[in-house]
């Protein structure tokens, strides 16, 4: 079972500042990580959390993804505990100007060249398709085929389509016009899993996925 759990209240919304985090308490983090049998999948950015190591050493033996936008590039370069899977949310050469920290990109370069030396430790990034950089997209694909051709351990990239509602900070659903056309070009670069495409085809046909 996959346990999504938001380590603080941060995610990135295109046309609005990053509130003010708030984050999750150790006492609870630890509360709800009792168990083996689950993935958990620290959400958020958990890079930016006071007890960031202390929250690594509770899942050491247990199954977990840490998803960040390398807010936080130090902490990871300096961690010594052992994470299985690190997913990284970029949106290609733009993703600084969308996120409104001009260091993002850099600090994503030093954590892939930090944990592509542990084979134990499985890379990927993280696409998400707006309004804002879909113009850039045949270019970030050119990029995340190189990233994905240099570094070992990282897996095909992940694409999502930012169709925003008021559950992100929005008021109206967003539409991206991400068509056909866009999906095959995706397609033939053969970055998409099985499981990517599906979900790109079904946010193309308006369909629950």
């Amino acid at each position: 079972m996959k346990i999504n759990i938001w380590t603080n209240n941060l995610f990135v919304s295109h046309n609005k500042p990053i509130p003010k985090e708030e984050n999750i308490s150790l006492k609870h983090f630890k509360k709800t990580v009792n168990s083996d049998e689950h993935l958990y999948i620290l959400r958020g950015d958990p890079t930016i959390h006071p007890n960031f190591y202390e929250m690594i050493k509770a899942l050491q033996n247990k199954n977990f993804i840490v998803s960040t936008h390398c807010l936080n590039s130090s902490v990871l370069i300096k961690n010594k505990q052992h994470i299985p899977y690190l997913v990284i949310k970029w949106d290609g050469l733009k993703n600084d100007i969308l996120k409104g920290n001009n260091n993002l990109t850099y600090n994503m370069f030093k954590i892939l060249d930090m944990y592509s030396r542990n084979e134990n430790v499985t890379l990927r990034i993280e696409y998400t398709i707006s309004n804002k950089n879909i113009d850039w997209l045949l270019t970030d694909i050119a990029i995340l085929r190189k990233l994905f051709s240099v570094y070992d351990n990282m897996k095909q990239p992940y694409f999502v389509i930012n169709q925003q509602t008021e559950v992100l900070n929005q008021d109206e659903y967003t539409f991206v016009p991400f068509g056909a056309d866009h999906l095959d070009i995706l397609n033939k670069t053969g970055l998409l899993t099985q499981k990517n495409l599906d979900y790109l085809k079904a946010s193309i046909d308006k369909k629950d996925y």
